[in-house]
């Protein structure tokens, strides 16, 4: 056997499929195997490759056996004069295999093989080229200061900043996305260090080739495609712990000063604990930088009103204005909220932004007609601020969005119903859209199953820290409806759907339709509340004139009927809802389903304008 690739896997089952899918052709024509080594996924991985790849050489281990131990594993049991080290989010060609190859048969000095690495858009990935991450590098990068510089050989030395990309040179390390080497060198350096679990084995291994005496070489004039970090991309302690717990091995394995040795642990120590300072900042960013704005576009309105308007730039220090200003602010934050505007994808998050900065600015306008004039500061500032904000903050969210970049997920369904997924799913999570996708495969009746399994179910969303359930097309309405009730304020569900009909609302997924139940939501419920009020004050003082509502004038009063529900009779799975007045409409001819459908339909996409549209679609219909 003249070639061995070696893929380790862990939870991307469908960049795994396009990865071997490359290697496969990539290989044809030479001697060479495959072996792929599971670190215990929950993704159906291992049944995929079985299904489809049966060439391959498959081991699997009972447990996440981390980078380093896993993969000295799956050489031992290869066979090949060369290997191949490959991640499982890389899709490669064959002349980047071919080339490597012909480069280290040719040149006894050579000790191992590494390519340009371009990520899904065609971007140069500076990973590619790396230098030995010493003191003063290292100290360069974690400061930021290698961006400052990035073509300087001192300043940005630990990308090698100044080398050209485009050429074959020789790099002092290797990435282990792809890294060919000879199993004579392999086995010289003893392999892995299996000290390091997720990150730095590829640094560790390539320092050890390089005392040899051999060449680490990088070609330039050949590249794959590196999906950057999709197989652990996670920004959670887990994370954090274990990158710079890979660096504290490293600085202790090769820094003999034992002076500099522990003062570069401290700052590991630091630096990593401000790494996960700033990934909570991050990852809460919009509701501290919303909060901001809100403050300062409040704040320089009153500021200029007071000097254009009222000729006193103090006019609104006055406390009841200070304590207006506060009320806007916390009234347009509960929209935010409510109109989940903090939602991780795009396009839906602008638009619930802009329907919370409206529904404020009403609720705001209406508290401001009620108090007393020497309350109010004025509508000028108001409407002001709500022009500011509603180009800011729909701005700042494009500007920020990340089309779900990183969003974990469980798949749920029968075996035939998974199965069904596979070709969409490789798609999304090669645009970005999932990095983690595990599975959970249903045997028997669905209902029962959730029901037996929940608490199972419960803690490995818990566990792996999932935002997604993504169920197959074929999934039952009840079965939807148990889940979305169970699930609500932990997940977001999505069904696979790639059609778009009068029910259901297109979703911001390619092919997924969101199916959890917002209506269920704590804030649209509190918001459907408020509606109602706000109707029954605009409409009962003259609706006594219509019959349909005088027939139920005093429930709509006291509130034991809404204006807008469910149209009778309602399944019972769904969020529970008073007896309404009105509904979506159109369903005096509709079969039961039909309108289950039209109702489940209200439940999911439950959304302000929805019942304000239904409310006024009645008020003009002639009774």
């Amino acid at each position: 056997m003249d070639l061995s690739v070696v893929i380790l896997n862990y939870n991307v089952r469908y960049l795994l499929e396009s990865c071997i899918e490359s290697v496969v052709e990539a290989l044809k024509g030479l001697s060479a195997e495959v072996i792929l080594i599971d670190n215990a996924s929950t993704d159906q991985s291992v049944i995929m490759v079985r299904e489809k790849y049966p060439a391959v050489k498959l081991l699997i281990n009972d447990s996440n056996l981390g980078f380093a131990k896993a993969n000295n594993l799956a050489i031992a049991q290869s066979t090949g004069q060369y290997i191949l080290i490959l991640n499982p989010d890389t899709i490669v060609n064959k002349s980047s295999i071919i080339s490597a190859l012909n480069y280290i048969k040719s040149h006894k000095d050579c000790g191992g093989v590494g390519v340009k690495m371009v990520d899904g858009s065609g971007v140069f990935l500076k990973e590619s080229l790396r230098g030995f991450p010493d003191m003063a590098s290292s100290l360069y990068k974690l400061s930021g200061i290698n961006r400052l510089f990035p073509k300087s050989k001192i300043f940005n030395h630990y990308y090698l900043g100044h080398l050209d990309p485009d050429k074959v040179q020789e790099v002092e390390v290797l990435t282990g996305a792809f890294l060919m080497t000879t199993r004579k060198v392999f086995d010289a350096v003893n392999g892995f260090d299996e000290s390091f679990f997720m990150f730095g084995e590829d640094i560790d291994l390539s320092v050890r080739i390089r005392q040899l005496g051999h060449k680490l070489i990088y070609l330039g004039d050949e590249q794959i495609v590196h999906l950057k970090g999709r197989s652990s991309a996670n920004h959670s302690y887990t994370y954090v712990r274990d990158f710079y717990k890979a660096m504290s091995v490293f600085v202790v394995k090769y820094q003999k000063n034992i002076f500099i040795k522990y003062l570069a642990l401290i700052g590991i120590y630091c630096s990593g604990l401000f790494s996960w300072v700033k990934r909570q900042v991050v990852k809460n960013f919009l509701p501290v930088s919303d909060f901001i704005i809100l403050f300062g576009a409040i704040w320089c309105a009153q500021k200029m009103w007071a000097i254009y308007w009222f000729k006193d730039p103090d006019y609104f220090s006055h406390p009841a204005f200070v304590t207006n200003a506060a009320g806007y602010i916390l009234i347009w934050m509960g929209a935010l909220f409510f109109f989940d505007a903090y939602n991780p994808i795009g396009q839906r998050q602008i638009i619930s932004t802009l329907k919370a900065i409206g529904f404020g600015t009403l609720v705001i306008l209406l508290i401001y007609s009620l108090l007393p004039a020497e309350w109010r500061t004025s509508r000028a500032v108001i409407i002001w601020t709500t022009a500011a904000l509603s180009i800011i903050l729909p701005l700042m969210r494009r500007l920020l969005s990340t089309q779900g970049n990183g969003l974990r997920a469980l798949v749920m369904g029968d075996r035939t119903q998974i199965d069904g997924l596979d070709h969409l799913l490789r798609i999304l999570s090669k645009q970005n859209y999932f990095s983690y996708l595990t599975s959970t495969v249903i045997e028997g009746h669905p209902k029962r199953f959730f029901e037996e399994k929940w608490i199972d179910i419960q803690e490995k969303i818990k566990r792996e820290n999932l935002q997604y359930v993504i169920l197959g097309k074929e999934m039952a309405i009840e079965d939807q409806l148990f889940l979305s009730n169970k699930l609500i304020h932990q997940v977001n569900i999505f069904l696979e759907d790639k059609k778009q009909d009068e029910y259901i609302l297109q979703g911001e997924i390619p092919g997924l339709v969101p199916i959890d139940l917002k209506l269920g939501w704590l804030q649209n419920r509190i918001v459907k509340k408020v509606i109602h009020v706000l109707t029954s004050i605009l409409i009962l003082p003259w609706g006594w004139m219509r019959n349909d509502i005088r027939k139920r004038y005093f429930g709509l009063l006291s509130g034991q009927v809404l204006w807008v529900g469910y149209a009778d009779p309602a399944n019972t799975l769904l969020p529970p809802l008073k007896p309404s007045l009105w509904h979506i409409g159109g369903l005096e001819k509709k079969s039961q389903p039909e309108i289950d459908m039209v109702n489940l339909a209200y439940a999911r996409n439950y959304t302000v304008d929805l019942d304000i549209q239904i409310i006024l679609k009645h008020i003009f219909i002639q009774n």
